[in-house]
């Protein structure tokens, strides 16, 4: 069978926030990585997590108390969960 996991919905969704976060701050980690988090384990939803800096990074704490980078932030993930959604709807998802 050609079944598309949840697992591999998670990749998609994420590979698909992961670009539109690129857009509005800068990403250290550039793919999806994997991890044993209970909570990223469903097998019948997609999930992610994530990580859009580190607070013990005086530059990082400095952007994100910016409302409007917070802002940006948020943008940034529903988009790229719109831009995943559409593309799901649609069929066309891509397994990279």
């Amino acid at each position: 069978a050609n079944e598309v996991t949840a697992f591999d919905q998670s990749l998609v969704v994420g590979d698909a926030v992961i670009k539109e976060l690129k857009k509005v701050t800068r990403m250290r980690k550039l793919s999806v990585r994997r991890a044993a988090f209970v909570v990223l384990k469903s097998n019948e939803i997609a999930s992610i997590l994530i990580e859009t800096s580190y607070l013990s990074n005086p530059g990082d704490e400095k952007f994100l108390i910016n409302p409007n980078n917070q802002q940006k932030i948020a943008e940034a993930i529903l988009n790229g969960i719109k831009h995943y959604t559409a593309e799901s709807r649609k069929g066309i998802v891509r397994i990279n």
